[in-house]
């Protein structure tokens, strides 16, 4: 007990009392003090001051808070990146349809120009033709007119 007592007058002398700018006092306790004292229980003030302070100490609590506060943000972002991934992907493939609509146009355009070349290629063949017949028309009319000459040779 006369160790206690002893301890108690060390403490006071050297330990000081801080005021804060909120207005509450802090006491400052040196730490060579707090490895050697013991409570009655035994266990050391360094030890009680530890446990009672630092687990229910309003930074630690507010520490926490934040730490789970920065979690739900991380959280938040990494939807918000998934979302946007999504849009992304949705605008990828609205722009693979949109392609894909374009060379189909493209072929359309090339198929409608196909069919006016064998459009083209079949009124060259009707102008051949009659370009042909033409002809057939003017060596039967000069037929004609050789065989009425030839009738009019044998009837002098």
């Amino acid at each position: 007990m006369n160790v206690h007592v002893n301890f108690m007058e060390e403490l006071r002398e050297k330990s000081r009392v801080h005021d804060t700018s909120s207005g509450l006092l802090t006491l400052s306790i040196p730490s060579e003090l707090l490895h050697f004292a013991t409570d009655l229980t035994g266990k050391s003030f360094k030890e009680l001051i530890e446990n009672s302070f630092y687990k229910n100490d309003v930074r630690t609590v507010a520490a926490r808070a934040l730490r789970i506060l920065l979690l739900l943000l991380l959280l938040l972002l990494l939807l918000h990146l998934l979302l946007l991934l999504l849009v992304l992907l949705l605008l990828l493939l609205l722009l693979l349809v949109l392609l894909l609509l374009l060379l189909l146009l493209l072929l359309l355009l090339l198929l409608l120009l196909l069919l006016l070349l064998l459009l083209l290629l079949l009124l060259l063949l009707l102008l051949l033709l009659l370009l042909l017949l033409l002809l057939l028309l003017l060596l039967l009319l000069l037929l004609l007119l050789l065989l009425l000459l030839l009738l009019l040779l044998l009837h002098l």
